[in-house]
This record gives structure tokens, sequence and C-alpha cells, in this order.
């Protein structure tokens, strides 16, 4: 069962981000049966738009910033569905500041931005995010 809980936030937003993650999962993981998404949109106290825990396989928790422009907004939630899919389809570890990715071990302490974004699921997050945006575009025009 594909389970979904969305708080804070406004009406709009909240309505967004039910569109959006659905969106998300039957572009991502179409043949997903199991999963649960519980996400928050509120203040979140520093520059990110938003966060990706996976509490365990299948049971994952997002934040989203409040108050974000549309496209910022679903790029966030858009970016964060895709790491729910590292971690469903076993890609992405998470070991604190250690994580695996597929099987290689990282350090994620990072000092600059650019070091942070060269992180192989990072990369593989921001250019799916856009994939995703655009796709969700095109299906809204048509």
């Amino acid at each position: 069962m594909i389970a979904l809980s969305i708080e804070g936030g406004t009406r709009k937003e909240r309505k967004m981000a039910y569109d959006a993650v659905n969106f998300a999962i039957k572009y991502l993981m179409p043949r997903k049966k199991n999963l649960c998404v519980d996400l928050k949109i509120t203040n979140i106290p520093d520059d990110a738009d938003a966060y990706h825990c996976c509490i365990e396989k299948g049971d994952h928790e997002i934040e989203v910033q409040k108050g974000l422009i549309e496209e910022d907004f679903m790029t966030a939630i858009f970016h964060e569905m895709v790491h729910v899919r590292q971690h469903e389809r076993g890609t992405l570890k998470d070991h604190g500041v250690r994580k695996a990715w597929k099987g290689e071990e990282y350090f994620t302490l990072f000092s600059t931005t650019d070091e942070y974004m060269a992180l192989p699921w990072e990369e593989e997050a921001y250019r799916l995010q856009e994939e995703i945006y655009t796709k969700w575009i095109q299906t809204s025009i048509s």
C-alpha cells in the first residue's frame, strides 16, 4: 500500500505536494506497492529547500521549506523523491556521516556546495529533479 501523509503549509502547498509525490512515485517507481512517505511543509532552519530521511526501507520522511515559489517547491520534492528511490533500490545507504553509493563508501563531510553537488547520489537527484519537472509541466499542459 502507498501511504502518504502531508502536514503544514498552505492548502495549495499541500495539494501541490500530494500531486508531486504521487507523480514522482509513478515516474520513478511505477511498480512500487509498499511505501510510506510522511511530508512536512515547514520552516527549515538553514539554506536547504528540503530534506529526506529514510527511517527504514519503505518508510521515509521529507521536509520541504514552506513559501517557496512553485517551481522550487516541486523540484525540491522531486529531488527528495529521487533519494527515496535510491534508498528503496538500495543504491544509497545512509550510515550517518558515511554513505554507501552502489557499494562504495563515501564520507559526506564537504566544504563547498560544489563538493556536495558532486556526490554521485546528489548528481543523480539534481539531474532527475529537472527531468521529472519537465515531464510534470508537459503533462500539466496536455
